[in-house]
């Protein structure tokens, strides 16, 4: 067996829609449990993925799935979940991290859009192997979002429309797929006509909003946009 631990400092929730599933997992400010509770409020179901349990049970949220081994959770943590029989517990030592095994469980659940919360985390390899897992379920016909404080992630397969997006505000087109084929934007600043983006170059990177609507349209591929509004660009001075 792969071990897979999962980081003590790691910890994420999903929600998800239709069924809409929510998790959450990885670092999160304190100051943005509002959002937390926010997305909380759009899903049908919450999963935590182990520690990510600490986050909702701090922003006061209910979920209806813990997963994971608990790697993350302290002694009184686990025996109360234990008690909520909420907690489909797994070994430390498994061929799956604890949240590609939340994803499992928003399939299950028959979820047609899944966002991801705390997702990042401060692990590169856990937040690169999380990135790379979501590919599935986008591939499955699920809508995937991954939301931080800062900024919102999306996979795209066909078309995306920006509905948050404000003028000055910053968009990126990164492929996921070797190529992707068929690009079109409207709304942004340099825009993508028909043209192909590669995984191995940075051509979409660092777009911005000069008018509204913004749509992103591909015919073949997947992509993630990166959409950061302009209130952070202008604290960081992009």
């Amino acid at each position: 067996s792969l071990g897979c631990p999962t980081d003590g400092e790691y910890a994420s929730l999903i929600g998800a829609m239709r069924k809409r599933r929510f998790t959450a997992m990885g670092a999160w400010e304190e100051s943005a449990d509002g959002l937390l509770r926010s997305l909380a409020a759009q899903a049908d179901y919450r999963i935590a993925a182990d520690g990510g349990w600490r986050l909702a049970r701090r922003a006061g949220l209910t979920v209806e799935r813990v997963i994971g081994d608990g790697d993350s959770l302290s002694l009184e943590e686990r025996t109360e979940l234990l008690k909520l029989g909420i907690w489909q517990r797994h070994p430390a030592d498994k061929d799956q991290t604890d949240f590609e095994l939340a994803l499992a469980e928003a399939l299950a659940q028959q979820a047609d859009k899944i966002t991801c919360a705390a997702l990042l985390g401060k692990r590169a390899d856990q937040a690169l192997g999380n990135l790379f897992t979501l590919e599935g379920p986008a591939r499955a016909g699920a809508r995937i979002e991954v939301v931080t404080p800062e900024e919102r992630l999306y996979l795209v397969q066909d078309e995306l429309q920006l509905a948050q997006a404000r003028l000055g505000d910053i968009v990126s087109l990164l492929a996921l797929s070797d190529r992707v084929t068929g690009v079109e934007t409207q709304g942004l600043r340099w825009p993508l006509r028909g043209e192909e983006l590669s995984r191995t170059a940075t051509r979409g990177i660092s777009n911005q909003v000069i008018s509204l609507p913004v749509v992103i349209q591909l015919f073949e591929g997947l992509i993630w946009v990166v959409h950061r509004p302009e209130i952070y660009v202008q604290q960081v001075g992009l």
